[in-house]
């Protein structure tokens, strides 16, 4: 069945894994704006001839550096559930639509039944359908990859939080001391890094390293397909020269069962249940507790 890994006896409906996404959507805008947010410095301001500084800006400190990594990794969880909840809605809307579609010729092939029809070129599976006939961990393994490249490479971009925060604290270490406006009203701006300059370089480079190694395995597989394909599409070629010398053309019609068919395919399509992967289980469990 197409899109089987999505599926199992036990699972969620449609209803319930829409539901469960749109949570999981809150969470992951929580841990974006966290991560969006980062700042590695403390700020003082006091008035040019007095010693007394006030802070007025206040950075992340050693102890909760470390969750910038949790979070970036909370972040991919979350959005690779949605991912996956998203495609496996996605997937069973288009089973219903395909029965929908199916006409009785395809219906015959696909049954074994005979059919007046003449041969066709056999089609190869798309890449994206080759991805949808996968197994619940290589489907879920891939969708995973995609969002992780996705979310550390938006971690680690030029225009990200944490790489301005980077470019303001090389900034600031050498220029640590700002004045704004003039004589006796000249506020005096002294910045400070908030954590060790080591550390956030160390988890800055860590993200660059991850975000290459995800995106060269994610690039291994995509390539593997397209070598299938090409393979595939050789053989389906010569079947199809083959096929045009023999075929036959009288067959018998069997609309009424035909009929039956689409109505019993329906209402099994329709009564799937969404799988949810076990790498997935543990984020899933916590965006559930968060709708009760």
């Amino acid at each position: 069945m197409e899109n089987s890994a999505f599926f199992s006896e036990n699972g969620l409906t449609s209803t319930s894994a829409n539901h469960v996404a749109n949570l999981a959507k809150e969470l992951m805008q929580d841990e974006e704006t966290s991560i969006n947010s980062i700042t590695l410095l403390d700020c003082f301001v006091s008035v040019i001839g007095q010693s007394e500084k006030t802070q007025v800006r206040k950075g992340i400190s050693d102890s909760d550096l470390r969750f910038y990594t949790e979070n970036a990794v909370l972040l991919t969880e979350s959005k690779s559930l949605i991912a996956w909840l998203r495609e496996a809605i996605k997937a069973k809307e288009k089973m219903l639509e395909d029965i929908e579609r199916t006409d009785i010729d395809e219906w015959a092939v696909k049954e074994g039944k005979t059919m007046p029809t003449k041969p066709e070129r056999r089609e190869v599976p798309s890449k994206e359908e080759r991805i949808a006939a996968m197994n619940i961990k290589e489907r879920n393994r891939i969708l995973k990859l995609e969002t992780e490249a996705a979310v550390f490479g938006k971690c680690v971009h030029p225009d990200s939080a944490f790489s301005k925060a980077r470019k303001e604290l090389h900034n600031r270490l050498n220029n640590p001391i700002e004045v704004k406006g003039e004589g006796r009203d000249a506020l005096v701006y002294t910045y400070e890094q908030s954590c060790d300059y080591d550390a956030a370089e160390n988890i800055f480079f860590t993200l660059q390293q991850w975000h290459r190694e995800t995106q060269a395995e994610l690039n291994g597989i995509l390539c593997k397909i397209d070598e299938e394909i090409r393979t595939e599409q050789i053989a389906a070629d010569t079947e199809y020269v083959e096929a045009r010398k023999s075929y036959e053309r009288e067959y018998e019609t069997l609309r009424s069962e035909f009929r039956l068919w689409k109505e019993t395919e329906s209402k099994r399509v329709a009564s799937l249940k969404i799988a949810i992967p076990n790498e997935l289980k543990g984020i899933y469990e916590k965006v559930s507790k968060r709708g009760k």
